[in-house]
């Protein structure tokens, strides 16, 4: 997560300093930037899922979309492979993380 933390940074960091002279590059970088973030956080899911267990109210029922209820081992949402239905949350929280960074580190700028 580190590496993923220290590229975003890396590149916001270059976005910031880089001229722009057109929006169509701007979204072009952007949407670059997006597809290797998208690239590193399966790396990094892929190494994290190996040792992460999630059985709190919130994580197992994200997949499921029932915040009230716990899903231990896709019981509500019908995955048959638990480590599916965990890889899935991981995923998701790791999205959502990255995603309100994204947002925070634009809107600072």
């Amino acid at each position: 997560m580190l590496a993923v933390k220290a590229a975003l940074s890396g590149w916001l960091r270059a976005l910031k300093e880089t001229p722009w002279k057109g929006v169509h590059l701007l979204q072009l970088m952007l949407a670059q930037h997006r597809e290797s973030l998208r690239t590193r956080l399966r790396e990094a899911l892929e190494s994290f899922a190996d040792v992460a267990v999630t059985e709190g109210p919130v994580l197992d029922c994200w997949t499921c979309l029932r915040i009230n209820a716990q899903c231990f081992d896709g019981e509500l949402c019908g995955e048959e492979d638990p480590r599916d239905a965990e890889r899935k949350e991981i995923t998701l929280y790791l999205f959502l993380v990255c995603q309100s960074v994204l947002l925070a580190s634009a809107a600072l700028l």
